[in-house]
């Protein structure tokens, strides 16, 4: 009698992880799934990143910093 509680508890703790588990991988494709669509969202029409605006003071002065030559 003995044996057979034992193996049914056993069996109650490796379900119950398993849930625990399999909801907490649901709960994470999710959020990576929403993160993602949100970042395609972000992207232009043409799947590009859209366009940093130019950067220009008051005077009309092109203020970027000039491109590095590595």
């Amino acid at each position: 009698m003995l044996y057979h509680f034992e193996l049914q508890m056993a069996g109650v703790i490796l379900l119950t992880g398993m849930l625990v588990c399999g909801i907490s991988l649901w709960l994470k494709r999710r959020k990576d799934r929403a993160r993602r669509e949100a970042e395609e969202a972000s992207f232009g029409s043409d799947g590009e990143w859209p366009a940093a605006e130019e950067a220009v003071d008051e005077a009309g002065e092109d203020r970027t910093p000039p491109a590095r030559d590595d």
